[in-house]
C-alpha cells in the first residue's frame, strides 16, 4: 500500500478533521442505499461543497437613464436573456443582483470545454443583448468578464469561494460596453480558439492584471493545432503507426480501406494525424479533413461541412457570391454541375441558396438529397486522383454524419479511398467489425519517450534530473499530460526536486488546470453517492482494497460500485494482489483534489486507524502508509512516531534519500507542536539522521543539525542516543579540523556511556578518542 511519487493537488491548508466536512461525506456515502450504483446521469449541486476549477463570467446591463418602469423590463428581458445563453453553452446563472449577473462554467459537471463555452458565451451574450428590444425603445449592451481558477463551491448554499470570481467582476468593471474581457488563465486555455488584443487592467493599487479583450471566434478547422499546434514538442514513439497507414494508404489505392484510430485523451491520436496528414500533403496526396467538437451533435454534418470547404478552397469570411462561384465551378469540374447541387451544398454551409434552386424540395427531401450529394461528391473527387480522409474526434460526431458515413462505409459501390478516424474507446461507431474496418489501439508511450517529451519541453537545465522522472512517473505515456505537466512546472517555477522528494509519500504539487476538466468530464456524471465513494478510494491511494474501502465509507454496497467503475473504465482489479487500481494517476489526483481539507483529514484518520487495527502486530511493515495517512490529520504524535520508523526503516536498507526526508519529516513536524521539544523520540530521529549524514560525509550538515540542540539533549539524561549524537558531532567537528573541540565532546559522549554501563555503546567514543590523539 505504499504511495510514492508526487501527488498533484491543489494547495493544501492546515489538515484538521473539521466534523461537518466527515458528516458530510457520511450523508453522501448513504445516499447509497436508496439509489443504484451507477444511476444518474449527472451530479446533483446538493453533493456539498467541494474543490473544483471553474470558469466565472461576469456580466452587466449598460442601459443608460431609464424611468424605473422601463428599467425593470430591460432588466427583465437581460436576465431572460442571460439564462438562455449561458444555458445553451453548458453554464449556470448562480446570482442576480439588478443588472448584474454572475455564472459559472464547470459545475456540477465538467466539460474539457467549460473554458471556451464561457468565452463564447460572453461573445454570444454581448449580441444577443445589442438585438434586445424593449418598449422604451433604448439600445441595450452589456461587458463581460471571464476569469478561471480554483473555487470552492457550495452545492447546498450556491456559492463560490475563490479569485476567480472577484477578478472576473473585475475584468467585467474595466470591459467596454459589448466586449469581454478575459483573464491570463482563460487566455492561455483557449489557445487559438479567439482572436484576442492585450488588455492594461489595474486590480488594486500597484497590482496590474494581465488581460485580453475577446475580439471574435476564430475560424478554426483544427481542435489540435489550435489548442496545441503552435508549441509541438518533437513527434516521437509512433513510427510504428505512421508505417501502418503508410501500408493502407498502398492498399486503398483500389478498395475501400477504414482505419479507426482509439485511444484515450491526451494519447497522441491527433498528433499523429498531424503528423499524417503533414506527409500526405508533402507527397501531393489530396487530403479531406474534417473534425468534430464537443458541441457537434447540435449541427448537422459538421465535419462533412469541413470536408466540402476543403473541396471547393473556401476561405473565411468569403463573400457568398464568391462561394456560390466556387460551389458552381466546382462542381462544374467533378461533373456534378446542376443548380439543385449548388442550392444543396450552399444549405448545408448555412448560407443563401440560389433562387429556385431547391423549389419543391421539402425539409426531409434536402437531407436525403444532401447526403446522396456528399457521397457522389467523394466518388467524383476519387475519379480524379487518390483522396485520403482523415474524421478526427468522432466521439463527438452528429448523428447525421455518423449515419454518412456509415452508409459510405457499407456501400457495395464504395470508392477505392482511405478514411482515417479518430476517436476515444467509449464511442463505439456503428462499422465495427465491417470488412473494411481495421483498428489501431495507441498504447501509450514507452518512460524513454515520455521523457524525451518532458525533456524538450523543460530545457537542456533539466534533461537528467528529478523534473523528468517526476513527469515520467506521473503522466504515464500520455503525451500530453507529460507536456501540460511539465509545462506547469515551467509556469509554477518549480525547482528541481532530491531524489528523496521524488520518492516522498506526500508530496504535493498542485494539478495543471489544463488537464483538470478533462480528467473530471467522466467521473461528474456519476451519481453522487458512486463519486464520494471514488474519492474515498483517492483518499486511499492509487491502488486500494475494498473491504479497507468499505470500513472507511460505511457505504452497504461499495462492491457493487466499484464493478459499475471498473465497466466505466475509471478503475480496474491487479489480478494478483486482488486491490483495485485507477486506470491513470491522475484521475485519482484529480478526485483527490475535490475535497475539502476537513474531509480528506477526517478519511485520511479513518484509513489510518483501519490500516494500524489490521497490521497491529506487523507496524513496522506498513509504517510509511501510516505515515502518510497520519501526517495528514491531526494526529502528530502518531505522525512523528510513523515517521521516525520509515526513516529508520529506509536506513535499514540503505536508502538515504528517503531516509532523510523521512526523518526531517518527523523532526519538522515535532518542532512545529513545540519549537523547544526534546523527548526521546525526537532525539532518536535526531541519531538516525545524523547516521545518515555521516555515510554520506557531509560534515557541515551534521554540525549544523546537532549543535543547535545540544543544550536540550542534556536535559534528556544518559541515553544511547545522546551518546551516539555527541559521537557523530566530534567527528563532523574533527573533519572540519576543530581537534580540540571535537575530543572534548567525544570525552563527554564517553563518560555518559560508561554511566550507561553499555560496552557497546561505548566503542563509539572509545574509538574518536584514540583517532583524536592522533592528530
Amino acid at each position: 500500500m505504499s504511495r510514492r511519487g508526487y501527488r498533484f493537488v491543489g494547495p493544501i491548508p492546515a489538515n484538521t478533521p473539521k466534523n461537518g466536512g466527515l458528516a458530510q461525506l457520511e450523508r453522501i456515502f448513504r445516499e447509497d442505499s436508496k439509489s443504484q450504483p451507477g444511476s444518474g446521469d449527472i451530479r446533483t449541486p446538493q453533493a456539498g461543497p467541494e474543490r473544483r476549477q471553474l470558469s466565472i463570467m461576469s456580466c452587466e446591463l449598460i442601459c443608460g437613464r431609464l424611468e424605473l418602469e422601463d428599467m425593470r423590463e430591460a432588466v427583465r428581458e437581460y436576465q431572460r436573456c442571460v439564462s438562455e445563453v449561458v444555458g445553451s453553452f453548458r453554464g449556470r446563472v448562480t446570482k442576480r443582483v439588478g443588472n448584474s449577473v454572475i455564472a459559472y462554467f464547470g459545475h456540477p459537471v465538467a466539460h474539457e470545454n467549460d473554458v471556451e463555452q464561457a468565452v463564447h458565451a460572453g461573445l454570444a451574450l454581448c449580441a444577443a443583448v445589442e438585438a434586445l428590444e424593449t418598449t422604451a425603445k433604448v439600445p441595450l449592451r452589456c461587458r463581460v468578464g471571464v476569469a478561471t481558477g480554483p473555487a470552492i463551491v457550495d452545492g447546498t448554499e450556491v456559492g463560490v469561494v475563490g479569485k476567480a470570481p472577484g477578478l472576473a467582476t473585475r475584468l467585467q468593471i474595466s470591459a467596454q460596453p459589448a466586449t469581454v474581457a478575459i483573464d491570463e488563465t482563460t487566455h492561455r486555455l483557449v489557445g487559438n480558439l479567439f482572436e484576442c488584443r492585450e488588455l492594461a487592467i489595474e486590480a488594486g493599487i500597484d497590482t496590474p492584471v494581465p488581460a485580453w479583450r475577446v475580439l471574435r471566434a476564430n475560424s478554426i478547422r483544427s481542435r489540435f493545432e489550435s489548442l496545441r499546434g503552435t508549441s509541438l514538442t518533437p513527434f516521437v514513439g509512433r513510427g510504428p503507426e505512421l508505417d501502418a497507414l503508410a501500408y493502407w494508404r498502398r492498399e486503398a489505392e483500389t478498395r475501400l480501406c477504414v482505419i479507426d484510430i482509439v485511444g484515450e485523451p491526451g494519447i497522441g491520436k491527433s498528433r499523429l494525424l498531424h503528423e499524417y496528414r503533414s506527409r500526405l500533403i508533402e507527397n501531393g496526396v489530396f487530403v479531406l479533413s474534417g473534425n468534430c467538437w464537443p458541441d457537434s451533435q447540435l449541427a448537422s454534418f459538421r465535419p462533412f461541412i469541413e470536408v466540402v470547404s476543403r473541396v471547393f478552397r473556401l476561405e473565411r469570411d468569403e463573400d457568398e457570391a464568391d462561394v456560390a462561384r466556387k460551389v458552381e465551378a466546382g462542381l462544374a469540374y467533378v461533373g456534378l454541375a446542376a443548380p439543385e447541387n449548388v442550392g444543396l451544398l450552399m444549405n448545408l454551409l448555412g448560407l443563401t441558396t440560389p433562387v429556385g434552386s431547391l423549389d419543391g424540395l421539402d425539409g426531409v427531401l434536402i437531407g436525403l438529397r444532401t447526403r446522396s450529394l456528399l457521397l457522389d461528391l467523394l466518388r467524383a473527387r476519387r475519379r480524379l486522383s487518390q483522396v485520403v480522409v482523415l474524421l478526427e474526434d468522432l466521439h463527438w460526431i452528429d448523428r447525421a454524419s455518423e449515419e454518412l458515413l456509415g452508409r459510405l462505409i457499407d456501400a457495395s459501390d464504395a470508392p477505392p479511398l482511405l478514411i482515417v478516424n479518430t476517436y476515444r474507446a467509449d464511442y463505439r461507431p456503428p462499422w465495427l467489425g465491417h470488412a473494411n474496418t481495421t483498428i489501431h489501439r495507441l498504447a501509450p508511450l514507452s518512460e524513454y519517450d515520455t521523457a524525451q517529451i518532458a525533456t524538450m519541453r523543460l530545457g537542456s537545465a533539466c534533461a537528467n534530473g528529478g523534473l523528468v522522472r517526476l513527469i515520467v512517473a506521473k503522466a504515464e505515456g500520455n503525451p500530453l499530460f507529460a507536456e501540460e505537466i511539465a509545462n506547469f512546472l515551467i509556469e509554477q517555477g518549480v525547482e528541481q526536486p532530491s531524489d528523496a522528494a521524488e520518492t516522498h509519500l506526500g508530496a504535493v504539487v498542485p494539478l495543471p488546470a489544463s488537464i483538470q476538466s478533462l480528467l473530471m468530464a467522466r467521473v461528474d456524471r456519476l451519481a453522487a453517492a458512486d463519486r464520494a465513494v471514488l474519492q474515498a478510494a483517492s483518499v486511499i491511494g492509487r491502488r486500494f482494497r475494498a473491504d479497507i474501502l468499505t470500513k472507511v465509507t460505511l457505504a452497504p454496497r461499495v462492491d457493487e460500485q466499484l464493478s459499475v467503475m471498473e465497466a466505466l473504465d475509471l478503475i480496474h482489479v491487479d489480478r494478483k494482489s486482488d486491490e483495485f487500481v485507477f486506470k491513470h494517476a491522475l484521475v485519482c489526483d484529480a478526485l483527490y483534489s475535490g475535497l475539502l481539507s476537513g474531509e480528506r483529514a477526517a478519511l485520511h484518520l479513518r484509513i489510518a486507524d483501519e490500516i494500524e487495527r489490521r497490521n497491529s502486530d506487523r507496524l513496522f511493515e506498513v509504517a510509511e502508509t501510516l505515515a502518510y495517512h497520519f501526517s495528514r490529520t491531526d494526529q502528530a504524535e502518531k505522525s512523528i512516531e510513523y515517521l521516525a520508523v520509515s526513516g529508520r526503516k529506509s536506513f535499514g536498507v540503505y536508502s538515504l534519500d528517503e531516509a532523510e526526508h523521512f526523518l526531517k519529516s518527523a523532526i519538522a513536524l515535532a518542532r512545529a507542536q513545540d519549537k523547544t521539544r526534546m523527548d526521546v523520540l525526537v532525539a532518536t530521529a535526531m541519531m538516525d539522521l545524523a547516521k545518515v549524514l555521516y555515510l554520506q560525509s557531509r560534515s557541515l550538515d551534521t554540525t549544523a543539525l546537532i549543535e543547535p540542540e545540544l543544550q536540550r539533549l542534556d536535559s534528556l539524561g544518559d541515553i544511547e542516543p545522546v551518546v551516539i549524537l555527541l559521537d557523530l558531532y566530534a567527528i563532523s567537528l574533527f573533519v572540519q579540523c576543530r581537534f580540540q573541540e571535537g575530543r572534548r565532546v567525544e570525552e563527554r559522549s564517553f563518560a555518559m556511556a560508561q554511566r550507561l554501563g553499555d560496552k557497546r555503546t561505548q566503542t563509539y567514543p572509545r574509538a574518536g578518542i584514540m583517532m583524536s590523539s592522533l592528530m
